[in-house]
């Protein structure tokens, strides 16, 4: 049997976008998200992307009530 590879900092903020999408809890993804910008460099930057994302994904929640 194939062992899994440890997921790259990028494939971890996907997957974490997608769970965002799937309506899992964005809190502790943001939460997470801020610890990973912390780290500096690219985990910042993958970090901000998880944020800006939540952020955006909040705000259609509220423009679009009752969508889901």
């Amino acid at each position: 049997m194939e062992q899994m590879k440890p997921m790259s900092p990028v494939v971890k903020a996907m997957e974490g976008i997608i769970n965002c999408i799937a309506g899992h809890d964005r809190v502790i993804l943001r939460e997470e998200a801020e610890r990973l910008k912390q780290k500096g460099g690219e985990s910042w930057a993958i970090g901000e992307m998880v944020v800006r994302t939540c952020i955006m994904l909040d705000d259609l929640n509220v423009k679009h009530a009752g969508w889901r």
